[in-house]
């Protein structure tokens, strides 16, 4: 099972708001069985606004992480973070972030993608108080 969480403007009326809202209800039935809350849909959702993030997706392998616009707020502290983690972080050419992790429980992987969250959310929040 993977969490993909993905920040997508309002839907005009059409083929693609019929399907988001047919879809809409088996999501939120996945989400429930995966045991996510709204509440966790919703911090994970702020999370990866404050930091920056367009797209996560975790899985039990780790997290790819696809940045806004393929940049960074603040690089100088996203390498120091990816030194810090050693061979459990790599970017790839794409700008993606690879954090690798053993997480084959969905709790584990919950837990695991916040915490990741909120310290990417502090690298990012630290070049805007310096500025």
């Amino acid at each position: 099972m993977r969490i993909v969480v993905a920040v997508v403007g309002r839907l005009k009326q059409g083929p693609e708001r019929e399907l988001a809202e047919r879809y809409r209800k088996r999501a939120a039935d996945a989400g429930r069985s995966a045991g996510l809350s709204a509440f966790d849909i919703v911090e994970i959702k702020g999370l990866c606004r404050q930091a920056g993030i367009e797209q996560i997706d975790a899985g039990p392998k780790g997290t790819v992480i696809a940045f806004r616009n393929k940049t960074f707020a603040n690089p100088e502290g996203l390498i120091a973070f990816i030194r810090e983690e050693g061979a459990r972080v790599k970017l790839q050419p794409d700008h993606r972030l690879i954090y690798y992790a053993n997480w084959t429980a969905s709790e584990a992987r919950l837990q695991g993608t916040r915490e990741l969250l909120k310290r990417l959310v502090k690298i990012a929040a630290a070049v805007k108080q310096a500025a």
